[in-house]
């Protein structure tokens, strides 16, 4: 391995303009679409400077690419093998390299890889997250219960990675068992003090949560999530969204409590949640019929825009906001043969350049009917 050396095959990709979302005055808010030349998609990462996306194509894929949103070029960056999650740290992108036993780090100023963080054969990192300079990964090869939560200190020099969370007991339950096993890599996401961990691909999802310090705390276990947990994501308090196959919302939850505080409905299965704390937003993807995204206030009703961006092809996990809300990214596997495609939202919320959150975007119909959760 040669780091240091960039990887980069600049590729011209035309911008096709699919607009679909509407303002109160009838005029369009405009959605760009892109090829994304990867054979599957894992993940996205959005950085604000310089303006880029990052997607991975997963455990098949030996790379990733990389989105200018200045020029409209995309770049493969290769020799990545099995590249899946993704988490930045300031100019640092950490890369999960599923079929490399490895996390990658990468520079998003140059696109080189500055270092390689080796694990031990057959680990298989899948999804990772970061929180108080603590890298947090899910691993775990295949469908054996052999998924497990990993970290890296950051500052440690040598980034000597640590598998399996190792725990403190609760004070309250000196005798709970701590270390959860998983069937397949979980899904996580961290926050100051907190990290959820959940099952992916299972019949009934559960999410595991964490209080983060000196040595985690194992907390609880969601199991109201529903059926194939497609995401998970924090929002402002530790307040966390969910979104699964067998629901046609997502769902909020708190996380000290696992209170269920609300739900928003998409229309179909729900396979994204982006949470915009800034903004007090919520995006929500879906595999639905009438479309493929809907925004909404955090406690609204009714969405605030939707959009339509490849009808039932929205990819999992296919949902990201740029810093100030913005820009939307979409990921949809609507290419040849199921090969991805990213898609920019601009301006859904109306905010504008000068910064004014005047939201003009009128409310579309109410997606059809939810059912109660838990009837």
């Amino acid at each position: 391995m040669k780091f240091g050396m960039a990887v980069a095959a600049a590729l011209a990709v035309a911008v096709a303009a699919t607009p679909a979302l509407a303002a109160e005055d009838d005029d369009e808010v405009p959605i760009d679409d892109v090829a994304v030349p990867l054979p599957a998609y894992a993940d996205l990462e959005v950085v604000d400077e310089p303006a880029q996306v990052f997607l991975s194509g997963g455990p098949t894929s030996n790379g990733l690419a990389v989105y200018d949103a200045t020029t409209g070029d995309v770049e493969l960056l290769a020799d990545l093998p099995g590249a899946s999650g993704m988490a930045r740290d300031g100019d640092d992108l950490y890369v999960a390299l599923a079929s490399g036993d490895a996390i990658a780090v990468l520079d998003v100023v140059t696109l080189e890889e500055k270092t390689r963080i080796g694990l031990d054969r057959q680990t298989c990192p899948e999804h990772m997250a970061i929180a108080e300079r603590v890298l947090y990964f899910g691993y775990g090869c295949g469908n054996g219960w052999t998924g497990g939560v990993g970290s890296v200190a950051l500052d440690d020099p040598e980034l000597n990675p640590t598998l399996g969370l190792h725990c403190d007991p609760d004070p309250d339950d000196p005798e709970g068992e701590c270390r959860v096993e998983f069937h397949r890599a979980p899904l996580i996401d961290a926050q100051t003090g907190r990290l959820l961990a959940a099952q992916l691909s299972l019949s009934q999802a559960t999410v595991h949560t964490y209080h983060l310090g000196a040595s985690p705390v194992y907390g609880d276990a969601l199991d109201k999530a529903g059926a194939h947990l497609m995401d998970v994501a924090f929002g402002a308090d530790g307040d966390f969204y969910t979104g699964a196959a067998s629901k046609d919302y997502a769902q909020a939850f708190g996380f000290e409590n696992l209170d269920y505080r609300g739900s928003y409905p998409v229309g179909g299965q729900t396979r994204a949640v982006a949470p915009h704390t800034g903004e007090g937003v919520l995006a929500v993807g879906g595999y639905a019929d009438l479309a493929d995204v809907a925004i909404y206030e955090l406690g609204g009703v009714t969405p605030v825009a939707t959009a339509d961006l490849c009808r039932g092809k929205l990819a999992p996990r296919g949902l990201e906001w740029n810093g100030d809300a913005t820009v939307l990214y979409g990921v949809t596997l609507c290419g040849n043969e199921g090969t991805p495609r990213l898609h920019i939202l601009d301006d859904p919320l109306g905010i504008g350049d000068d910064g004014d959150p005047d939201r003009p975007n009128e409310p579309k119909p109410p997606t059809p009917p939810v059912p109660v959760p838990g009837t």
